[in-house]
């Protein structure tokens, strides 16, 4: 898998592999909850005002749930 290649060092669930290789199919239901997470930005990225206004404010417009932290190490996804 192209992501375990990118030097991931922890187990990845087998379903991503069956997904990856086509074994099993993604199938999301009728009530799905698709959010956004985004990383990897500074303070300076994060409080610059083109990025706050418009496009975070129209980013939470469009999208429900989002969730952002300037390094990936503070973000932790738990399904409801």
């Amino acid at each position: 898998m192209a992501i375990c290649d990118m030097g991931w060092t922890r187990q990845l669930s087998p379903l991503i592999g069956a997904l990856a290789d086509g074994s099993r199919e993604l199938i999301l239901s009728d009530n799905n909850a698709v959010g956004l997470v985004i990383f990897g930005f500074d303070t300076a990225q994060r409080d610059h005002e083109k990025w706050k206004e418009p496009h975070f404010d129209n980013l939470k417009k469009a999208i429900a749930e989002i969730r952002a932290a300037g390094a990936p190490k503070h973000i932790r996804l738990a399904s409801k």
